[in-house]
């Protein structure tokens, strides 16, 4: 009995308290400078035997195996420093000012993708993958259409309110990751709105195929292909890509139509070779960091 509720008076772990922490210094810090500290911090960390840098180097050459071996350093010490960016750049995203982020884009590129789409009058779906600093993506897009987006809690209350206040103030409506927010997003699609879909993520083992991932097998959600062909919607992908002069460039591509294909391990074959071409474009920028290759089933492999 006497454990009851004692849970609520422990602190939460170290781990978040810092992460906390670390978001209320980097508020302080503009994009260009969060760009030249990260480069100081990859210095410093460009020997460690952590979990990050090992992730990183692990997945680097498990893909990109015809790279030298100076080759490979080279591109997962940059991955290591655009990792760290987007860590310090979370302050500047969701804290500041909103204009501050849209004034920090610089270029926008396919723009036509987007305005055709809504155009149509049909829904638009947006793959977002783990590339650049896909946060900035809500406020480039809620300012040109109504967007609803699946969303869920961080574990953590605090980082959970910096998190959900930053998304929402972009002016994006948050549905909850279940049957009811699948609904909530499917009837938004079907009346021509637009949602973003983060594509990349290991889903759990009912919720995806086994499709190939830069040659090699990963367990793949099909959540996205499902909504685009229940709800015909448009596929466009998005990237938000750093310049390294403290601003982003927006890409907007349209995706094919193979995507929303009635067989799932088609969809997420024809998914996945889409999102390698966004990541052959900044293979740097891209989240090397997750182990997109975990949980793979054994016959698969």
């Amino acid at each position: 009995m006497h454990s009851i509720g004692t849970g609520i008076f422990m602190k939460p772990p170290f781990k978040y308290r810092l992460a906390c922490r670390i978001l209320e210094l980097t508020r302080h810090l503009s994009f260009k400078s969060a760009w030249k500290l990260s480069g100081l911090l990859r210095i410093i960390m460009s020997g460690s035997k952590g979990r990050l840098l090992t992730t990183i180097r692990n997945n680097i050459q498990k893909v990109f195996p015809d790279k030298s071996p100076q080759e490979q350093e080279q591109l997962i010490q940059s991955t290591l420093r655009h990792t760290l960016a987007f860590g310090l750049e979370a302050g500047c995203v969701w804290m500041k000012p909103l204009e501050y982020g849209i004034e920090a884009i610089t270029e926008i590129r396919g723009i036509e993708h987007l305005e055709q789409a809504q155009a149509s009058g049909r829904g638009v779906l947006i793959l977002l993958p783990h590339l650049g600093n896909w946060e900035m993506a809500n406020q480039f897009i809620a300012p040109r259409a109504e967007v609803v987006a699946l969303y869920k809690p961080h574990p953590n209350k605090q980082l959970e309110h910096y998190i959900y206040n930053a998304r929402c103030r972009a002016g994006v409506t948050m549905v909850p990751t279940n049957k009811s927010g699948v609904v909530q997003i499917v009837r938004h699609l079907k009346a021509g709105g637009v949602t973003v879909i983060l594509p990349d993520q290991v889903p759990d083992t009912n919720g995806g195929v086994v499709a190939p991932f830069f040659n090699h097998p990963a367990l793949t959600p099909t959540l996205a292909p499902k909504l685009a062909k229940s709800s015909k919607a448009i596929i466009l992908g998005l990237v938000c890509a750093r310049d390294e002069k403290g601003g982003f460039v927006v890409s907007i591509t349209r995706a094919p139509d193979t995507i929303a294909d009635a067989d799932p391990a088609v969809a997420a074959q024809s998914m996945n070779q889409f999102i390698e071409e966004r990541v052959l474009e900044y293979p740097d920028q891209y989240q090397w960091s997750y182990k997109r290759y975990k949980n793979v089933p054994l016959q698969s492999s």
